[in-house]
Parts: structure tokens; C-alpha cells; sequence
């Protein structure tokens, strides 16, 4: 079995996730008490966010590099971010282990379900940024919506606010329930939980139509290439 390296800590909740997404996926293949091998080093949220809200993006990239590099050191096979957000934050470095992104983990899936036409939920780093939904789009042919920029406002209030510290609360399942059907009547098919915080609080019966979780699809591809189920990256 490959070694899976982790960047977590983006936030701390949805890597408990990803860990025990992972760990379930293994053992339910395996049988008895088998689980992953796995190696995770902790991001330091605070700093990255505030390097993100003040532009210094190479701060940021500098940072992830020796995460990278850590994950390397100590046995990685291959590495993924545990975050939408700052998924492009790992790209393109020049390591020797490659990356599991997520837009080609979601990508794959949706295309293998069948879906055109999706609702992407998440913080507006990753709705108005290319990283993730540029390859929706262009590689994977899918037609992507997104909420308009209040509800942008909204869902960053509620993910950077409370998700990312645990904190679960009805009125802001709520507001996203509004969300969902927002992009529902505009077409969406399919609702992407697309920040790794979100199915903290929201599942299938928030949605009129099918939801699927970017953390846990990244997960099980993760599993898959651990065990050499899938094409090389």
C-alpha cells in the first residue's frame, strides 16, 4: 500500500474527515482492525488565512512548499490538500511526489456519474477562483453554477466563522438550504459540497436534488491510489 501524505489543519474538523473517511474506506476493504498508511501534517489556518486576505499569495505557496517537502521526508507516496480553499496553494511545486488534486478526484466522479450541469457551494477564494471550477469547466466539461456574490458573503460568514471552528448552527443550515435552491432553480442537477467544512452541516435531505461531498470523493480516491486502484496521477 502507497503512503498518503495530508496537508491538514485547513481547518481541523474536515481533517478529522479525510482521517477517518480514509481509515473507514481501508478497513471496510480489508477487513479486521487494517487500516491506512498515512501521514498528516498540520497547517497553521491562522497564518494562511491572513496571508490570503492580504495578498501574499507567495507567502503562502513558500509555506505549503515545506509541507510538501515534510510529507516527502517522511515517506509520502503522493500528497493532497484537505481544503478547497487553498488547493492552489499546493500546485506545481517542484517536488518528487505528485498531487492529488481536487478538481480531477471531482472531476472523474462526476463524469463517471453522469451529471452536466452542477451547483458549487464553497468560499468565494474557491467559487471565483480558476483552480478548481477553471478545470470543472474546461477539462471535465461540466457546466458549473455558483451563488451570486451576497450569498458568496454569506457562506464565508458561516464556513471561516463557524464551520471551520465546529460550530453547527440551525439558522445557518438554513441559509444554505436557501442557497441550494437557488442554484436548483437555475439548473443545477447535482449540489457540491465544495468546501471541506460543509457536510459538517449539511446532507442529502438539505437538498432537493443529489449532493456530493468534495471530501469525501478526494478521500476515496486517495484510498484508491493507496491501493493502486486507479491510474497514475
Amino acid at each position: 500500500m502507497k503512503t498518503i501524505g495530508i496537508i491538514g489543519g485547513l481547518s481541523w474538523p474536515s481533517t478529522i474527515t479525510y482521517y477517518r473517511a480514509i481509515n473507514e474506506l481501508v478497513t471496510s476493504r480489508l477487513g479486521g482492525v487494517r487500516g491506512p498508511k498515512a501521514i498528516v501534517v498540520q497547517a497553521d489556518l491562522h497564518q494562511v488565512t491572513e496571508w490570503r486576505l492580504s495578498g501574499q499569495v507567495d507567502k503562502i505557496r513558500k509555506q505549503f512548499h515545506e509541507y510538501i517537502t515534510s510529507l516527502q521526508s517522511a515517506g509520502a507516496d503522493f500528497y493532497l490538500v484537505a481544503c478547497n480553499t487553498f488547493q492552489f496553494a499546493a500546485e506545481n511545486h517542484p517536488v518528487d511526489i505528485p498531487m492529488l488534486h481536487m478538481a480531477d478526484a471531482l472531476g472523474r466522479k462526476i463524469n463517471k456519474e453522469g451529471y452536466k450541469t452542477i451547483g458549487y457551494l464553497g468560499t468565494s477564494t474557491t467559487l471565483t477562483g480558476e483552480f478548481i471550477i477553471g478545470p470543472l469547466r474546461s477539462k471535465y466539461g461540466l457546466d458549473v453554477l455558483i451563488p451570486d456574490e451576497c450569498q458568496r458573503a454569506d457562506l464565508d460568514d458561516v464556513i471561516q466563522g463557524e464551520l471551520a471552528k465546529n460550530i453547527l448552527l440551525p439558522a445557518s443550515r438554513e441559509m444554505f438550504r436557501r442557497v441550494i435552491l437557488s442554484l436548483v432553480d437555475q439548473g443545477a442537477e447535482l449540489i457540491i459540497l465544495g468546501c471541506t467544512e460543509i457536510g459538517l452541516l449539511v446532507g442529502e435531505e438539505d437538498s432537493p436534488v443529489p449532493v456530493m461531498d468534495t471530501s469525501l470523493v478526494h478521500a476515496e480516491e486517495a484510498v484508491d491510489r493507496a491501493m493502486a486502484l486507479c491510474r497514475e496521477l
